[in-house]
């Protein structure tokens, strides 16, 4: 269990504007129903790397704060390798010369 508490719920009581109200290009008429316009964004971000070249940007929500190195798993791979993991990885150096493509 996550130890943190936080919480984002999303509303989808908005119905939207009719088309009417925006220049929509024609061609969308026929593909679009109604005009959503969000209040505001929020940027989320499953990793951030700890890195002194930063620029200094956060996102409003980070899963984990990582080191500066290469991380597979989950979905991240390396050269089509480590994708199906179910967790997270930091590939060493011999990993990485191990699975990298061979020319």
């Amino acid at each position: 269990m996550c130890p943190c508490k936080k919480y984002i719920v999303i509303s989808d009581e908005d119905n939207g504007y009719p088309l009417e109200t925006f220049c929509i290009p024609r061609h969308y008429t026929d593909d679009l129903d109604r005009v959503l316009v969000p209040c505001g964004l929020i940027h989320d971000s499953l990793f951030v790397k700890r890195t002194p070249k930063s620029s200094g940007y956060r996102p409003d929500y980070t899963g984990f704060e990582v080191p500066n190195k290469f991380i597979v798993g989950y979905a991240l791979d390396y050269n089509e390798f480590f994708r199906d993991l179910n967790h997270v990885c930091i590939i060493s150096e011999t990993g990485r010369l191990k699975y990298a493509k061979k020319s």
